[in-house]
């Protein structure tokens, strides 16, 4: 063993074992004063390197403090009103969120706003320092400012004053900003969308900053709390009374006759071509949509223990059992029409039993189970299991789609049609992979092997001094950490300041501070 690991050890387990001889001590009646005789004793046969050891760790300490803040300046210098986007180029000339965007416009959908108010308020909670508290505040009240009349957010919000989008008022211009209306779809700017963590993440992210006032002895402003009142009250309205949650949602009022508790089926036949029609109110559990707003209801009944939380998140959970489609194909589709059957969504995406949703709805139920001790969510998950064996096409890779009746693997085209050939689907389109399967069988397996069904996803952990001193170093001289790898409508390559750098090494850094090994809240949906 290195002088070095001998350190790391050291300060590892010197609390357990100054734990573990003063409770031996007292077990056997020795007085106080012989107690803090034995614990100087102790103290004093520590090899002189342990001082060297929390010297160290002091001075680093106060490196992360001090990167931690010129890091969230420099962020903060990019905001506009409190809000964030994704990548901004280093001369400040360009910005993007998912798409191209402008000066005042903001982004909603993770890593977003909402994922960098959580970023901070993980930072206040390691360092103590309302420094971060502050800018979770212009975080909340950004996303205050953007609110849809519906109560949820779109992809983004836009500040411009000849763009306005006041509380209460159905003037969100979104894309109009960029040159046009969406080519799909005419209303996609008026509705709170749940597609990919939108209303759910600004949810989560109020609630919490809420909760962080309230232990602080503080109260969230009155806008932020009516804000997160009435985005709860959205997330509650949205819901359909078999229990699903829509893509998107304008504020419709639902009937019951209209959405009967059914189990999912498949039609006897459905359109070969994209039938060009409105699939953003069908029951959608694509890119976890309900995984995202059952959960979001299981948090606000942990926080509130309003009854009407757990009813909608239980309603949401047992919907995910009355989509699993019949066998021999009982997986999941990404969307299902009113009539509970696969439906059409986007000109690539054709119905289909889809082997990534199938996955994240196995993890759903898995984690549904965890809260609930309701075993019926189990059973469900070995039905599917005996479907994607079935669906392999090579091993550990599966489809992302496989046609309803036949189940061969189906790929969705530009043109709105089917192809059975990978080539001739959309180009870009991960039609083909892993899709996080094999991980999730192996430990699921293992799981049920010991009896112990436990959530498959991992808890993060604290990183080593070496790491930190990396993420450290990677920082440029005003606080930026570059990067020239990403998804963005820039070129490959162009060096870009970006807000998912900043909340992955802001969050190991608060990890780090805060040393208590335990997983800080999520705040994005990799």
């Amino acid at each position: 063993m290195t002088k070095g690991q001998e350190n790391t050890v050291l300060k590892e387990t010197l609390p357990v074992k100054l734990k573990s001889y003063l409770k031996q001590a007292s077990t056997i009646g020795l007085s106080e004063w012989r107690l803090a005789y034995l614990f100087v004793g102790i103290l004093l046969a520590l090899p002189v390197i342990a001082a060297d050891t929390c010297e160290d760790a002091n001075t680093l300490d106060q490196q992360v403090r001090a990167g931690m803040k010129k890091a969230t300046q420099a962020m903060i210098a990019l905001s506009s009103q409190g809000g964030y986007l994704y990548f901004y180029t280093l001369d400040l000339s360009r910005q993007a969120g998912e798409q191209m965007a402008s000066k005042s416009q903001i982004w909603v959908q993770p890593p977003g706003t909402p994922a960098m108010g959580m970023a901070f308020l993980n930072a206040y909670e390691a360092t103590q320092d309302p420094f971060y508290l502050e800018a979770a505040s212009q975080a909340a009240l950004a996303l205050v400012k953007c609110q849809l009349p519906s109560g949820g957010w779109h992809y983004s919000g836009d500040f411009d004053p000849e763009r306005p989008n006041r509380d209460g008022q159905r003037s969100y211009q979104g894309e109009q900003a960029l040159g046009g209306k969406h080519p799909d779809n005419p209303h996609y700017f008026m509705a709170s969308t749940f597609d990919d963590d939108n209303t759910q993440s600004a949810i989560r992210f109020l609630m919490r900053y809420s909760e962080v006032l309230d232990q602080a002895g503080a109260s969230a402003e009155p806008q932020v709390q009516s804000s997160l009142d009435r985005s709860l009250q959205c997330l509650l309205k949205a819901q359909y009374p078999n229990g699903a949650w829509p893509q998107r949602y304008s504020g419709e009022i639902r009937n019951a006759a209209d959405h009967p508790v059914q189990q999912a089926s498949f039609p006897e036949d459905y359109p070969p071509q994209w039938p060009d029609l409105d699939y953003t109110a069908y029951y959608t559990l694509n890119d976890r949509c309900q995984r995202d707003c059952i959960f979001v209801m299981f948090e606000a009944y942990e926080r509130y223990q309003k009854p009407e939380y757990l009813e909608a998140a239980i309603r949401g959970a047992d919907f995910i059992l009355l989509a699993q489609l019949p066998e021999p194909q009982a997986g999941w589709a990404q969307q299902y029409d009113f009539e509970m059957h696969p439906a059409w969504a986007r000109k690539m995406e054709p119905p289909g039993v889809s082997s990534a949703e199938t996955r994240a709805s196995m993890e759903a139920l898995l984690d549904i189970y965890q809260k609930t001790g309701d075993e019926k969510y189990l059973g469900a998950i070995d039905r599917a299991i005996v479907w994607l064996h079935q669906s392999e096409i090579s091993p550990g890779r599966w489809a992302r789609l496989y046609e309803v009746g036949t189940n061969r693997p189906i790929y969705g085209g530009d043109n709105g049609r089917i192809f059975y050939d990978v080539e001739k689907g959309r180009r870009g389109y991960n039609w083909q992979s892993a899709f996080g399967i094999p991980a999730f069988l192996n430990a699921y397996q293992d799981a049920a092997s010991r009896q112990e069904m436990q959530p498959v996803s991992s808890a993060a952990s604290v990183p080593s001094s070496d790491e930190v001193e990396k993420i450290l170093t990677q920082m440029d001289e005003q606080g930026r950490w570059i990067t020239t790898r990403h998804k963005s409508k820039f070129p490959q390559g162009t060096p870009l300041i970006s807000t998912q750098a900043y909340i992955k090494n802001m969050n190991q850094l608060a990890r780090y501070l805060s040393c208590k090994g335990e997983p800080l809240p999520s705040v994005t949906n990799e």
